[in-house]
């Protein structure tokens, strides 16, 4: 019965990600304290808005790209994927969140002028989902949704009526130097092979990276330029709301030294995954994704008090906890994917027929890497020949 429940949870979240929410809810919930003080229709309203924000998102997202992800294996349990919901309903259940998240708004008792907030973080979000991975410039679609997080904040601080302040836009900037690194460093890098091999434009494609190379993620000195940018951004910008979020007393200078350890423990890990190899990568690139905002969080302390400190940090990691152990699965599977690519590099050396005369040393690796990460529906002749063979 536990188990069967457990199945169920792990196929919802597949389809509107429920881990993810506590990433979106904290943008509104971080907006609200810069500005005033939590009341509990006023968090209900805003994480309310931010489950139809997060349903809309996601949905749109897969929707788009659901060509490419009918290839990858660690997506076949998909609801879409697997046809459970056709395109056309994703679609459909996606648009269906404007008006709700419009309603829930109105519902909560907050303000006509906040709502064209919401209204730009539902477009930029819409950009980067419909051009996200075909844009030529993949950072610009990127910053379409660094905007939507930004927004985020501003509504979040705006939906009572109050007016913005400097803590509001720290906060907002750090909301958008989060979307930037986990976009490009994170979520582009950990499936990289796939993307390459499926002809996707993203970040570290578009900055050099080659994919993965004997178990290594290759970061090119230009990709961890770039993320190392927007993770410097991001915790000096957490570090700053530390200035402006609390008194000089014991609890703000508690404060400071927790978000103080967590930024080491951010660029640290960093640093980490320049060096690790898969399958530890994976684990550590969640873990960092996971303790990014942790140092912003903590700086808002001595504003938010502990109690309504406690229950930010539980809208932000229950969700994850949830489905805990579908990460564990699918972590599990990195590693078998892993396995079976290294015993396929032994049986399927690259022709060299395959090859077009006159490659430098650079192509000459990344079509190997094309050739071992190929889609699923392109390696199945090469599969059959070597059955055949054996």
């Amino acid at each position: 019965m536990i188990k069967r429940l457990l199945t169920s949870v792990c196929d919802l979240d597949q389809f509107v990600r429920l881990h993810q929410l506590g990433f979106v809810a904290v943008w509104p919930l971080l907006g609200l304290a810069a500005v005033t003080d939590w009341s509990p229709m006023t968090v209900a309203g805003l994480l309310t808005v931010s489950l139809f924000f997060n349903t809309y998102g996601v949905l749109l997202d897969d929707a788009m790209h659901l060509d490419v992800d009918r290839r990858d294996p660690l997506r076949a349990n998909r609801w879409l994927v697997r046809g459970t919901v056709t395109q056309r309903q994703a679609l459909a259940v996606a648009l269906v969140q404007l008006p709700l998240m419009v309603g829930a708004h109105f519902a909560a008792g907050f303000t006509v002028g906040a709502l064209p907030c919401l209204l730009g973080a539902v477009v930029g979000q819409g950009v980067y989902d419909l051009y996200g991975k075909r844009c030529r410039v993949p950072p610009l679609m990127e910053a379409a949704e660094a905007a939507a997080a930004l927004l985020l904040v501003v509504y979040g601080a705006m939906a009572t009526g109050s007016a913005t302040n400097l803590l509001v836009w720290l906060t907002a900037g750090a909301g958008a130097a989060f979307i930037l690194l986990v976009n490009a460093f994170h979520g582009s890098l950990r499936d990289i092979a796939f993307e390459i091999a499926c002809h996707q434009r993203t970040t570290p494609i578009w900055l050099g990276c080659r994919g993965v190379q004997d178990g290594a993620v290759h970061i090119s000195t230009a990709m961890s330029a770039y993320a190392g940018v927007w993770q410097v951004a991001l915790i000096g910008l957490s570090l700053a709301v530390i200035s402006q979020a609390g008194s000089p007393d014991d609890r703000s200078r508690l404060a400071v030294i927790a978000a103080g350890v967590a930024a080491l423990g951010n660029a640290g890990l960093f640093v980490l995954l320049h060096r690790v190899r898969k399958p530890a990568w994976d684990v550590l690139m969640r873990l960092h994704v996971t303790i990014l905002v942790l140092p912003l969080m903590l700086a808002f302390t001595p504003r938010l008090g502990p109690s309504r400190a406690g229950l930010l940090l539980l809208v932000y990691f229950a969700p994850t906890l949830l489905t805990a152990h579908y990460w564990l699965d699918r972590t599990r599977g990195h590693v078998a994917g892993s396995r079976a690519a290294s015993a396929a590099d032994a049986r399927m050396p690259l022709p060299e027929q395959d090859l077009t005369p006159g490659l430098s040393g650079h192509d000459l690796d990344l079509r190997r890497l094309v050739n071992e990460h190929r889609c699923p529906s392109d390696r199945q002749p090469q599969a059959a020949r070597l059955d055949r063979e054996a």
